[in-house]
This record gives structure tokens, C-alpha cells and sequence, in this order.
């Protein structure tokens, strides 16, 4: 059940961590089964759709099922949303529970009684699916006459800014030979209450000088309900945010350079010239991401995260980015979100330093470095123009990896990217691509990513990164690793 602790929780406020995008009113799809009801003859088989109708910028789901198991048995759930069946061209999906197992497509919490889902993530939060879709498909098998309710027992809907939503829950029916099954009533779910956040403990400023102005603002934390506990300091002045995320400091007229900072977040500041009448200073929200508390997100945050995938309470306390008691997919998809990033950013997210962008090769040190493997590239000796090949990064003494962040540098004039993914080193039901991102003008290929297995890389030989390159001009392929960090366990 190591799954279940992650799942749980996960869905709730997981995509808000990657979004900068503000939030708007969050209307109740509906969750139902097509077709329903359904008759069959014992021993026969059927597909049920379950369907989302009146969706919003849809950017995960996770439902608890129930089920007579006397009557009926699920043999399969299959991911219909960011298939083929359901296409999503902006953001990948992924199933829920993570599995190394193919077979593996829901979790069993009790006789009769399963959880199952999907998440979606990219960079640059682009926005989700919309309108009447097809989540998943329920491989459904008569076992004896009678009849058995699809009970949705428990329903969660997020979009991409991480509103959480309870559906309107539409129950499915299941005929096996004659006998009708009883109507099931339901009572949508309720979203779940917010974990409270630590404060920290600010200075006291004690008592205000004469002539003292007021300079006051909101700083917000991602992914939270409440937003007290970030430090708001102004010189020596200094406070604590409220739940809300209001703050005021009582300050002589004067410039100051203002900052707000928290654990686990990247820390923004601001200059401000404070006369009579005083200052109020637009709203602004710290992102989260940075367990090691360097103040920047990257490939040692990941690994940490990773490491501690799916335990509750936390193995590593840094991990919980969002204390909420369990490590799951909000933590992940915070790093995720986040990472590259350095701070202080701006105080406005208008300001803040695009994903792979910065001193974008000079790749932070991992928080523990990977004392065996190697990496080098892997491309033919010639190329004729039009033509398309693959260079592979791959890595020697791999056993154990965890985590590798790789820039691949191309000359733009003879070659054009066509595709950047994984090679076979991670398995990729259990592994987060944090970054897959390509630079043409500067000829740079960026990929980022960590095993959430506990065993890390489990081959001692594998290929971590392959870049599909077309050739604008006859000639060799210059294709060189410019900077590579691979990271083992913490």
C-alpha cells in the first residue's frame, strides 16, 4: 500500500505547484460511466468508460471505486486521457498508481473497493484539457447473475492551477443475467482541508521610530490554502505574513530593498522608496522547490525528492516541500515547476527568469555526486543532408543512479533538433523528466530527469538521453556534451 499514502493526498493541490497562472472560479464537473447500465451474461466481458463532462483546464483526476466483487471484477483500468483516445498535444499524462509493472493499473483497497487516476505536468504550465472527455476505460467481467453498483465512492478533480474540485458523481450499473441492481445514492465529496503550514518566528521590530511610514503587501506561498509564516524584511525591520499572506512594516521614510523569504521556497525581493503616506506593494508568491535551502531548484532537490517518493510520515523531513506529513506528488511537481530557478527572483512573477534560461550550463553540483559513472556521446561519423540521426548519451558504471542533469551542445546551421526524450537507463513508469528542452539558437539541448525507484538505475550500462537531430547540410555531426551532472542517493 506504499502507493495508496502518495495517491491520497497527491491529487489535491499537486498542479498548483507548477502554474503561475491566476486563479479562477472553479465550476463541478461531472464524473459518469458510458455506457450505463450495462447488461451482461455471466462469464461475458465489457468496456465502461468512465467520462468527465463540463471540464476546465483538466489537469489530473483520482476516483475511489466501489464494487460488488462477488458480482463483477475490474481485470483492468486503462488511461484513455493523453492517449490516442483522448489526445492532450500540451500536456503529457501519467497513470496513477506508478508502476514498474505494466500490469499493474490500479491499487486495491479492499475487497470490492479500488483507487485509480492520472496527473498531468509540462513546462510552462500550458494550459489543460476542456470540454466532455474520456478518462479512463474499466475492463469490466460478469462473474455470477446479480447486480453490482459502480459506486464512486470518493472523487477528485484538479485543473492545472491546482483548484480542486468535488464532482457530481453519476454511479454506473452493472446487469448480470436478469436481476436489476438496486439504485445507489451518493453524496459528492467534499475537497479536502488544507494541512497547516509552520510559521516562523520573526524578530520582534520592536516599537515603530517617530515619523514612521506604513509599507505593507501580501506575499502568498504556492500550492498553499494558508500563507502565514514567510519573513517580510525591510533593513533591519522585519515580520511575519499572516494567513491571508498580509504583512505591514512600520518603516522611517526612506529606499529599502524589501524581501520575503520561507523554507523550501525561493526567496523574491524588491527596492521601494518609502515617503509620507507610505507604501503598498503589489501581491506576490514565493515558489516552492528548494529542499536543500540554497535558494535555487535543481538536480539536488529533485534527487531528494525522488529518494523519498511515497513515504509518509517523510524519510528526509527537506523532501515534505509543502508539510503536509507524506512526500508525493505534490513535492514533486513543486520541484518540478520550479526548477532552474535561482533566487531571489523578482518581486513579480513578470520578472521572474524564464525555465532554461540563466546561467543555464553552469549546472548546480548535485547533493551527492555519483562516484563511478560516465557519460559521453554516441553519434554516426557522417551525415548526408535531410537525413535524421540519433545521438545518445550514454552512461558507464550506472548502477544506482538517480538523477542526471545533461546539456547537449549542436551547432544550429547543420543540425535542428527533432526530439529529445529518455533512453533506457530510468524506467520511465517510474521516473519525472523535470526539464526536455531545446535552445536552437544557441544549439543547446536540455534534459533533466530522476528515478523515483528506490533502486535508482538498476543496469550498470545504460543510455540516460537521446536527441534526434536532422541534418541541414552534408558533412560530420558535431554533437559534444557540454556540461553533465549525474547524482546518486542522498
Amino acid at each position: 500500500m506504499r502507493y495508496r499514502a502518495a495517491l491520497v493526498v497527491a491529487l489535491a493541490v499537486a498542479l498548483v505547484l507548477v502554474t503561475g497562472r491566476a486563479a479562477t472560479a472553479v465550476v463541478a464537473p461531472g464524473l459518469s460511466f458510458s455506457p450505463n447500465p450495462v447488461n451482461l451474461a455471466p462469464g461475458g466481458t465489457t468496456l465502461i468508460d468512465l467520462r468527465l463532462t463540463g471540464g476546465q483546464d483538466i489537469g489530473g483526476y483520482e476516483v475511489d471505486l466501489a464494487f460488488d466483487p462477488a458480482i463483477v471484477a475490474i481485470d483492468a483500468v486503462e488511461r484513455i486521457v493523453g492517449s490516442a483516445g483522448q489526445p492532450s498535444p500540451n500536456r503529457p499524462w501519467y497513470s496513477l498508481p506508478l508502476s514498474v509493472d505494466p500490469n499493474v493499473t490500479y491499487t486495491v483497497l479492499g475487497p470490492g473497493r479500488i483507487t485509480f487516476g492520472a496527473y498531468s505536468t509540462a513546462d510552462g504550465n500550458p494550459p489543460g484539457l476542456t470540454g466532455d472527455l474520456t478518462l479512463a476505460r474499466l475492463h469490466v467481467r460478469a462473474l455470477q447473475a446479480g447486480g453490482s453498483a459502480l459506486h464512486l465512492e470518493r472523487a477528485l478533480v484538479v485543473n492545472t492551477a491546482a483548484q480542486a474540485s468535488a464532482p457530481n458523481l453519476t454511479d454506473g450499473q452493472v446487469i448480470v443475467g436478469a436481476t436489476p441492481t438496486a439504485t445507489v445514492t451518493h453524496t459528492p465529496t467534499r475537497t479536502a482541508t488544507p494541512t497547516a503550514t509552520r510559521t516562523a518566528t520573526p524578530t520582534p521590530s520592536g516599537t515603530p521610530p517617530p515619523g514612521a511610514q506604513p509599507l505593507s503587501g501580501r506575499v502568498m506561498l504556492q500550492g498553499r490554502a494558508t500563507h502565514a509564516g514567510s519573513l517580510v524584511a525591510a533593513g533591519a525591520v522585519n515580520t511575519a505574513t499572516q494567513g491571508d499572506g498580509s504583512f505591514s512594516l512600520s518603516l522611517p521614510p526612506g529606499s529599502y530593498t524589501v524581501a520575503a523569504s520561507r523554507p523550501k521556497y525561493l526567496s523574491r525581493q524588491t527596492s521601494v522608496t518609502l515617503g509620507a503616506g507610505g507604501a503598498l506593494l503589489p501581491p506576490t508568491t514565493l515558489l516552492g522547490g528548494d529542499a536543500t535551502g540554497d535558494n535555487r531548484v535543481n538536480l539536488s532537490d529533485l534527487v531528494i525528492v525522488g529518494a523519498n517518493y511515497g513515504t509518509q510520515p517523510p524519510g528526509d523531513a527537506r523532501a515534505d516541500l509543502n508539510e503536509d506529513g507524506a512526500v508525493n506528488l505534490f513535492d514533486l511537481v513543486l520541484v518540478g515547476g520550479s526548477y532552474d530557478r535561482v533566487g531571489p527572483l523578482g518581486w513579480t512573477a513578470a520578472k521572474d527568469t524564464p525555465l532554461g534560461s540563466a546561467a543555464d550550463l553552469g549546472l548546480a553540483a548535485p547533493f551527492k555526486r555519483a562516484a563511478r559513472p560516465r557519460a559521453l556521446i554516441d553519434a554516426p561519423a557522417d551525415i548526408k543532408a535531410g537525413e535524421t540521426f540519433d545521438a545518445v548519451l550514454r552512461v558507464t558504471g550506472a548502477k544506482g543512479l538517480a538523477g542526471i542533469d545533461a546539456a547537449l551542445r549542436y551547432d544550429p546551421a547543420a543540425l535542428e533538433v527533432v526530439a529529445v526524450g529518455p533512453g533506457n537507463l530510468f524506467d520511465p513508469r517510474l521516473s519525472f523528466v523535470a526539464r526536455q528542452a531545446v535552445d536552437d539558437k544557441r544549439g543547446v539541448a536540455l534534459y533533466t530527469a530522476v528515478s523515483l525507484s528506490p533502486l535508482g538505475a538498476t543496469m550498470d550500462q545504460g543510455d540516460a538521453l537521446r536527441v534526434t537531430f536532422r541534418a541541414r547540410a552534408d558533412g560530420r555531426p558535431v554533437v559534444t556534451l557540454e556540461a553533465a551532472q549525474l547524482a546518486a542517493r542522498p
